[in-house]
């Protein structure tokens, strides 16, 4: 073992010095450092230059330009509702304005309702015009009986003298110079078609034309429906048939054309009507004139190519009676004759299948 050896009194004086040197510059750092950390920072100004471009900067978005805000026109006042109004309607007028003298032209089927004080004769004396009758020459006496009592109902109201007038006439001169006269303003006619066209020709050949109120004749087709024959046949049949022979076929609203498809109904109706038709009696028809023409239109309808005679009234008849008779015709044949669509006057039908 080695041991140190003892220093001499130079030597500690100087290790002394080492160590109390040392110590007086720790103190002075301290110091000096406390010092530094309570002072204020001071600003230092730099100035960085590099070679990197700087990064432009992105354009602002465009401004929309919004449009100046414009005033508001005034509210109008608010209006009170109109009253509700009805739904309009067809301007149907009854004018009663005389137009000056009427003819009336008397007709062969009705004697009382359509001819001497029928329809035509009140609806023009209602209007203030005076009316001349022609009687149908088929019932002079019963349009001179109708006459008479217009005449002495218009002296005993008042009415002027002469504002209705009878006349008879049996051939066609006479209402054609009725219709020709240049003081008739009017025709009423009831009647065939012939003699309402061959009227209407007249007043429009006038140097003044004139009107003419004619109801013509008319075969009022009636259509029978498949269904309504698939059980009531039988009704149907009762009810055409009925029909067709009241008042001896002479109605306007005799049913002279039915229109039905082919079919096992149609079939059982055909067979149902032909036996009511068979069972009705031939009747005694207005004149002689009107049993002729029946007689004349349906034998030149029963030579027609097509024609087939479903049932005739087991009954012939005396010759100014009307025998009920039905015959039926393929539609394609019914269109091919002009002919088959003109009435005829009577109790007679025809069945279009």
């Amino acid at each position: 073992m080695i041991l140190p050896q003892p220093q001499s009194e130079k030597e500690k004086l100087k290790s002394l010095a080492l160590a109390a040197g040392v110590h007086l510059a720790l103190v002075l750092a301290l110091f000096l450092g406390v010092q530094w950390k309570s002072r204020p920072p001071a600003s230092v100004e730099v100035e960085l230059w590099s070679n990197v471009p700087a990064p432009r900067p992105a354009p602002a978005p465009p401004v929309e330009a919004k449009p100046e805000p414009r005033p508001e026109p005034p509210k109008p006042e608010p209006k009170a509702a109109p009253e509700p109004k009805p739904a309009p309607k067809p301007d149907i007028r009854k004018m009663l304005v005389p137009i000056g003298p009427v003819v009336v032209f008397g007709a062969a089927n009705f004697p009382l309702a359509y001819s001497t004080a029928g329809g035509d004769t009140i609806s023009a004396l209602a209007a203030g015009c005076p009316v001349i009758v022609k009687a149908h020459p088929a019932q002079p006496g019963t349009s001179l009986l109708v006459a008479t009592a217009v005449t002495k109902a218009a002296g005993r109201t008042g009415m002027p003298n002469a504002v209705f007038q009878h006349l008879f006439g049996a051939s066609f001169e006479v209402g054609q110079a009725l219709v020709k006269h240049p003081l008739t303003k009017a025709v009423g006619f009831t009647g065939s078609l012939a003699g309402g066209k061959a009227l209407f020709d007249l007043a429009n050949q006038r140097p003044e034309p004139i009107p003419v109120f004619a109801e013509m004749s008319s075969i009022n087709p009636v259509v029978v429906l498949p269904q309504s024959l698939q059980t009531g046949f039988a009704k149907t049949a009762s009810m055409l048939a009925s029909s067709i022979t009241l008042g001896v076929g002479q109605f306007c609203t005799n049913p002279g054309l039915i229109l039905a498809v082919e079919g096992e109904g149609l079939n059982s109706f055909v067979a149902a009507l032909a036996a009511e038709i068979k069972k009705a009696a031939p009747g005694t028809m207005l004149h002689q004139g009107i049993a002729d023409n029946y007689a004349n239109r349906s034998q030149q309808t029963l030579t027609q190519q097509g024609i087939t005679v479903e049932a005739q009234s087991n009954e012939a008849g005396e010759a100014a009676q009307g025998r009920p008779m039905v015959v039926s015709i393929s539609a394609k044949e019914f269109l091919k004759n002009p002919l088959l669509a003109e009435e005829v006057f009577g109790p007679f039908s025809m069945i279009v299948k």
